[in-house]
């Protein structure tokens, strides 16, 4: 069997939650609001669940045809918030007291 090569497909990369601001700046000149979020309904540009108002960022530039960033240092901004889902997961939703 041969494996999938389509552009949707996941890779090794680690996935990003940005805000609308740091995709919009992958474009020169940069996305307009409303152009954006016409990518976000045709399901160019993937919401990040549970981040209200956050992106995620190599999903959404695979499907825009553009290539993806392996780490937070090549991107266009640094107001990028790595997503990490095991404290999301833990049982214990409190931290432990460390004072």
């Amino acid at each position: 069997m041969s494996k999938s090569t389509g552009k949707n497909d996941p890779t090794d990369f680690p996935e990003f939650a940005v805000r609308a601001e740091v995709i919009c700046r992958f474009f020169s000149p940069p996305l307009a609001s409303s152009t954006f979020y016409d990518f976000v309904n045709k399901g160019k540009i993937v919401r990040s669940k549970g981040i209200r108002g956050f992106f995620k960022l190599n999903d959404s530039l695979r499907r825009l045809g553009l290539r993806e960033v392996p780490n937070l240092s090549s991107t266009p901004s640094s107001a990028v918030t790595r997503i990490k889902l095991a404290p999301i997961d833990s049982t214990d939703p409190v931290p432990p007291n460390s004072g």
